[in-house]
């Protein structure tokens, strides 16, 4: 692979016939295993297994290179942590904060980030996700709410709500960061450039919330 010129895809593509080289342009070790059929082995030059068996998201090389390739990969690196229910290894969790590689972060499509989010939210511990997205200020590249970080107590409700839609959670979660009125859910929707339907979906479950927090209904069940 070439450079990267727009943050995500190579300029131009090399194929190789080496498995080596192949596994060493993966983005983290545990998406660098092989299997040879032929003689029934897996190949893991990389430490993935070690770092599955460790329950860790770490980057093959240098992280800074890694995520300088393709801007998505500091994002995709922190919803892994919730669809595995991993840990982010603390050299690939610094790198998160690196100016240059969250200047790179900047070019992806906002699109890309928002696919990301709402597959985080399909996961049980979605704050896993949150958390270094705040915590390495990745979040604010894409979306800024009215108190961030998230409240302790926010994030223990979000994993809660688990198996609820996507859309609910994505409502609680701008609710008890402050996105209360109509205009401030709107701002958010439109920055991410949800669709109409997802966003109307999102003030409405937020404007239950607000409603539930103002008046003698029962809490919910979370």
């Amino acid at each position: 692979e070439g450079t990267y010129s727009d943050a995500r895809h190579p300029d131009e593509v090399r194929f190789s016939d080496s498995l080596s080289e192949d596994l060493m342009r993966r983005d983290f070790t545990i998406n660098a295993l092989a299997f040879d059929p032929g003689r029934g082995e897996l190949i893991d030059e990389h430490g993935g297994l070690s770092d599955i068996e460790n329950r860790l998201i770490r980057t093959i090389g240098r992280a800074e290179e890694r995520f300088f390739e393709d801007g998505l990969r500091p994002v995709r690196a922190c919803r892994f942590c919730a669809a595995l229910e991993f840990e982010i290894e603390d050299l690939t969790r610094r790198a998160l904060a690196d100016p240059a590689v969250q200047e790179r972060t900047r070019k992806v499509a906002v699109e890309r980030f928002t696919d990301e989010i709402f597959k985080a939210f399909q996961s049980r511990y979605v704050s896993r996700m949150i958390r270094p997205l705040e915590e390495s200020g990745l979040l604010r590249i894409f979306l800024t709410l009215p108190e961030c970080p998230t409240p302790p107590s926010a994030l223990q409700e979000l994993d809660r709500l688990y198996p609820a839609h996507p859309q609910i959670r994505i409502a609680l979660w701008w609710h008890r960061c402050g996105a209360h009125k109509v205009g401030e859910l709107r701002n958010a929707a439109k920055r991410l450039k949800l669709s109409n339907a997802a966003a109307r979906d999102i003030s409405h479950a937020a404007a239950y919330l607000d409603l539930l927090t103002k008046t003698w209904l029962p809490a919910p069940p979370w």
